[in-house]
C-alpha cells in the first residue's frame, strides 16, 4: 500500500516510521516548508518557542532524546534543538528518501473508494504535479486554519506588521533601533513569549490584548525553570489529575488549579476561565506584568498609530498608541492555506462537516485520514504513533462510503447525548465518543504520566483495573491498540514485521 503523509511534524514523522518500518507501506512525506518540523521548523518557529511538556513526554515512540540535546528529561526543548532531534530520529529510522519538502498540497482527489489523487506545487519553483496512492494521512490540519486578521487603514500605517513566526532573531536584532513602542497582540503563550523576547532587547513594548489566557505554571507543576529541580510529587499529581479533567469539566478543573497556584496570568482581571493550556514560568510572569497593557482590541490603523477600541458594561471608549511596529500573536499553528477535496466530479465541503467517522474520516473521502487537530489523540508523535493503529484498524473492516455514513450519523447521536449538545465543535472531539475509548485514553495518559512520576503518590491502579474490567464486561476494543495480525493482513494484504514494532528498524550487527 502507498500512504502519502501531508506533514513532516511529529505526527507525520512518527506514522511514516511506523507504516514503512513496521507495516511495510510504500511512504511519501510531504511538507510545504524546506525543512521538517512544521510549528517547530526553522523560519517558522519564533525565536523563543520552547515545547509545552517536559522533554520525556515528547520523544517519538522508543527514541529517547540524545542528552546532548537535553540533559534533563524535565526541560522544556527549545525549537531549534526539537528539529536537531527530529532530523537524527529521520536518519535513524531511515526516512530522508523519502521525504518531499517545499512541497504544498492543493487538491486531494478521492478518485475512487480505493485510489486518490493529490496535486502539489513547488514552492521554489511553482511548478504543479499529481501523486497517486492507496491512502493520504494529513498531519497538522484542522478545519479552520489560522489567518492573521486584517485591519482598516493598515495601508496608511506605515510601519511594519508582524505575525509571531516573523520574530527570527534577525528581525528582533533590527527593531532593537526603535524608540517608539513595539505594540503586541493577543493574550496566548506566543505574546507572553514575543514580549520576554523584546524586552531582553530593551525594546519598549505596548501590549493590547482582549483577554490574557491563564497558563500553566511550569515552574510548580513540572520543574523549577531556575534550580532545575522537579516540583514536588503532591503537585504534579495535582496538575495531572486536573489536566484529565480538563477535557470534560474545564470550568471545575480551572478553579481547581487556580486555587493551587497551577495556573499563571499577567492581568487575571481580563478573563475568568480561559484557560490556554500554553506553558511559562514565573520569571516570564514579572517580566510581562511590568509592560504597559490595553484591554481591547484594534480597530483601525493611522500613520504611525493604531487605535484600540475598550469595551466596558457601561461605555466604549477609544485609545490612541503611537507606535513602531505591530507583532501578532495569534499562536503557534503553521498551518498551510487548507487544500480542496474532491469525491469523483464533487466538491467536499470538508469544513462544514460537525463531525467526522471516529473524528478521522469523511463519508465521501474514505482513503483520507485526519490527524492531529481533528483526533487530538494525544501529543504530537502520539497522535502519529495511534492514528497509524486507528487508521490500520479501520481499513481492516473495507468500509463504504454509505457505511461510513450510517457510522457517522450513530457516532455523533452518541456524542450529542453525551455532551448533551446538538451542535458539535472540533474542539469537543478531542474527547473519545463512547466509554471503551475514553478509558482506553484514560490508560495511555496513566501510561505517560507514570513515567514521569505525575501521579505520585496517588496511582491509577485502581482506575486502570475499572477500565480492564470494562472492556472484558462489555467486549469492547478500544482505538488505543495495535491492531491484530489478522487486521493488519485485511488492511494491507501482508504481515507487519514485529521486530520494528515502534517502526525503528533493528539493525544488524
Amino acid at each position: 500500500m502507498k500512504v502519502m503523509i501531508i506533514g513532516a511534524g511529529w505526527s507525520g514523522i512518527q506514522a511514516g516510521a511506523l507504516l514503512k518500518n513496521t507495516y511495510g507501506c510504500e511512504v511519501v512525506i510531504f511538507d510545504q516548508y524546506p525543512s521538517v518540523g512544521g510549528t517547530w521548523a526553522k523560519n517558522v518557529a519564533y525565536s523563543t518557542l520552547r515545547t509545552h511538556a517536559a522533554a520525556q513526554t515528547l520523544e517519538f515512540v522508543g527514541f529517547p532524546f540524545p542528552k546532548n540535546i537535553v540533559d534533563n528529561p524535565l526541560k522544556r526543548v527549545p525549537a531549534p534543538d526539537v528539529v536537531t532531534y527530529m532530523n537524527e530520529y529521520i536518519d535513524h529510522v531511515q526516512l530522508k528518501e523519502h521525504l518531499r519538502l517545499n512541497k504544498k498540497v492543493n487538491t486531494i482527489h478521492q478518485v475512487s473508494e480505493q485510489e486518490v489523487v493529490c496535486e502539489f506545487s513547488d514552492v521554489v519553483t511553482g511548478e504543479t504535479f499529481t501523486e497517486k496512492g492507496d491512502f493520504v494521512m494529513l498531519s497538522g490540519f484542522g478545519f479552520l486554519p489560522r489567518k492573521a486578521p486584517v485591519f482598516p487603514g493598515i495601508a496608511t500605517f506605515g510601519q511594519p506588521v508582524f505575525t509571531s513566526h516573523d520574530m527570527q532573531q534577525k528581525q528582533l536584532d533590527a527593531l532593537a533601533s526603535v524608540d517608539k513602542p513595539v505594540v503586541v497582540l493577543g493574550g496566548s503563550k506566543t505574546a507572553y513569549e514575543t514580549i520576554v523576547s523584546l524586552r531582553e532587547r530593551n525594546i519598549p513594548v505596548h501590549w493590547v490584548a482582549r483577554k490574557t489566557y491563564w497558563m500553566f505554571n511550569y515552574d510548580k507543576g513540572i520543574m523549577h525553570s531556575l534550580t532545575g529541580r522537579p516540583s514536588r510529587s503532591i503537585n504534579r499529581a495535582k496538575a495531572f489529575f486536573a489536566h484529565v479533567l480538563y477535557a470534560f469539566m474545564p470550568k471545575i478543573s480551572v478553579r481547581f488549579m487556580k486555587a493551587q497556584n497551577l495556573l499563571l496570568n499577567a492581568h487575571p482581571e481580563t478573563t475568568d476561565q480561559a484557560y490556554h493550556i500554553g506553558v511559562i514560568d514565573e520569571s516570564v510572569l514579572e517580566t510581562v506584568k511590568k509592560v504597559p497593557f490595553t484591554k481591547g482590541e484594534i480597530s483601525s490603523f493611522e500613520e504611525g498609530k493604531i487605535k484600540i477600541e475598550k469595551k466596558t458594561k457601561h461605555a466604549t471608549t477609544t485609545e490612541t498608541i503611537n507606535c513602531s511596529a505591530v507583532i501578532t500573536c495569534l499562536g503557534t499553528d503553521a498551518v498551510p492555506d487548507f487544500p480542496e477535496f474532491r469525491s469523483g466530479t464533487e466538491k467536499v465541503a470538508i469544513k462544514d462537516a460537525s463531525h467526522l467517522f471516529q473524528f478521522s474520516i469523511h463519508h465521501q473521502l474514505p482513503s483520507v485520514y485526519f490527524i492531529g487537530p481533528l483526533p487530538q489523540r494525544g501529543l504530537g508523535m502520539l497522535n502519529g504513533y495511534h492514528s497509524v493503529q486507528h487508521a490500520l484498524i479501520y481499513l481492516s473492516k473495507k468500509m463504504t462510503g454509505k457505511q461510513i455514513k450510517e457510522a457517522t450519523e450513530k457516532e455523533l447521536r452518541i456524542v450529542q447525548k453525551f455532551f448533551k449538545k446538538k451542535q458539535i465543535k472540533p474542539h469537543l472531539q478531542r474527547s473519545i465518543s463512547d466509554l471503551g475509548n475514553f478509558s482506553a485514553y484514560m490508560m495511555l495518559i496513566d501510561g505517560i504520566s507514570r513515567r514521569i512520576s505525575y501521579t505520585k503518590p496517588f496511582k491509577l491502579g485502581l482506575l486502570s483495573l475499572m477500565f480492564r474490567s470494562f472492556y472484558k464486561f462489555a467486549n469492547n476494543r478500544p482505538v488505543y491498540r495495535n491492531p491484530t495480525r489478522n487486521e493488519v493482513r485485511k488492511a494491507l494484504n501482508q504481515l507487519p514485521n514485529e521486530k520494528n514494532k515502534y517502526g525503528i528498524p533493528i539493525l544488524e550487527k
